[in-house]
């Protein structure tokens, strides 16, 4: 019998997990598998993206795109809409993204509104992004979390920290690995070309640090740390991506001199980015809190040598002194110290074959989606 599956997900915002998600659906799709993918909020900016093939619902609620003292009205005001999207699909399994979707799914299987089983998919070290040190978090937690999880859930956790995190806050009493996967990049060229005349950099001609501008991810502290080094040494840093942080970021470059040197992309498609990832000397990945880090997959595929902060599941993919280098995360000396060494040759790049040999070896998409239908396939206890 045909799979049915039914992915939920806050919102497609242009991100690493909204990509994720659009990738196993359209791959599921592929092999055969019924897709219906619902958004919570009112955000689809990536909806293009999804196979034609695959039944779309966007629910419009605002208050649903994250975790806020709102969402307990989301959560009731959509009670009867999505649970009637979701019994006209019919799904046998249900992959809930992200504290929203989980708690959506939860509440209707708690209700008996649906029947199918529920897998809470977590891309984050929820609980140290956000630990329960207040009244609202913490009573969240108690309604939404604690006594709502089914015992039948199955948890996918994309790293061993995010496992490690889910698990000493909530009782888990049955999860797996699921790391992070991409299809083998196919680079365009031309376009690389285009994108280095835009910029005005040339191939191997700079450092990257690619993805979302966020707090956590560390831009300002490998600013604060290097600046001297890009003075020293007249180097070219490209901040590939956009977020709630670039107007921190380039008031930070202008106070400090660094207009010159260091250059703000803005919204990049995915695709231009690996295409940069792919011309750069080596990437950084500075990163306080990170689940996994797409990011260095990415480099990995385009053969690209990573220099990482030791944050969350990076670990997991980048080994020092083997696939890369690891700095201690928030240690500026450490980075300055393995910075300059990457920019003296004291540290060499690691041969391009051997990281993409590598990223076939562990995080691809064929490989992914094989796990996890072998894990909804062998998983009958529901």
């Amino acid at each position: 019998m045909n799979m049915r599956i039914t992915f939920i997900i806050p919102n497609l915002f242009t991100g690493g997990v909204e990509i994720q998600a659009i990738t196993q659906a359209n791959e599921l799709m592929k092999q055969g598998t019924s897709i219906q993918f619902i958004v919570l909020s009112d955000v689809d900016t990536m909806k293009k993206d999804l196979a034609k093939e695959i039944i779309f619902y966007r629910n419009n609620v605002k208050s649903l795109r994250s975790i806020n003292y709102q969402s307990v009205f989301g959560f009731i005001y959509s009670f009867n809409k999505i649970s009637k999207q979701i019994n006209n699909f019919s799904p046998d399994h249900i992959i809930a993204i992200l504290p929203p979707a989980i708690g959506m799914v939860r509440l209707l299987k708690y209700f008996h509104k649906i029947n199918a089983k529920i897998w809470p998919y977590h891309h984050s070290t929820e609980y140290l992004n956000a630990p329960l040190n207040s009244i609202r978090r913490r009573l969240y937690h108690f309604l939404f979390v604690s006594r709502i999880s089914g015992k039948n859930e199955h948890h996918l956790f994309i790293s061993k920290a995010v496992e490690s995190d889910i698990k000493n806050n909530e009782k888990i009493r049955r999860g797996d690995i699921l790391y992070n996967a991409i299809n083998g990049p196919s680079l365009n060229m031309e376009r690389q070309r285009l994108l280095f005349n835009k910029y005005g950099i040339s191939d191997k001609s700079y450092i990257i640090i690619p993805g979302r501008l966020h707090p956590v991810k560390g831009h300002l502290f490998f600013l604060n740390s290097v600046k001297t080094l890009i003075n020293k040494y007249n180097l070219t840093i490209l901040i590939a991506g956009f977020g709630s942080m670039e107007k921190n970021i380039l008031e930070f470059i202008a106070l400090n001199k660094l207009s010159q040197n260091v250059i703000v992309t803005g919204h990049l498609k995915n695709e231009e980015i690996l295409e940069l990832i792919s011309g750069a000397l080596f990437c950084v990945v500075p990163s306080k809190i990170e689940g996994l880090g797409n990011v260095a997959i990415e480099s990995l595929a385009v053969g690209t040598t990573v220099l990482s902060s030791n944050a969350g599941g990076l670990i997991e993919i980048i080994q020092n002194n083997q696939n890369g280098y690891i700095f201690e995360k928030e240690n500026s000396s450490d980075l300055y110290k393995k910075f300059q060494m990457l920019i003296c040759k004291e540290l060499k790049l690691i041969p391009p074959q051997k990281l993409k040999d590598d990223f076939l070896l562990r995080f691809t998409t064929d490989q992914q989606i094989g796990t996890l239908l072998e894990l909804m396939e062998s998983d009958e206890d529901f």
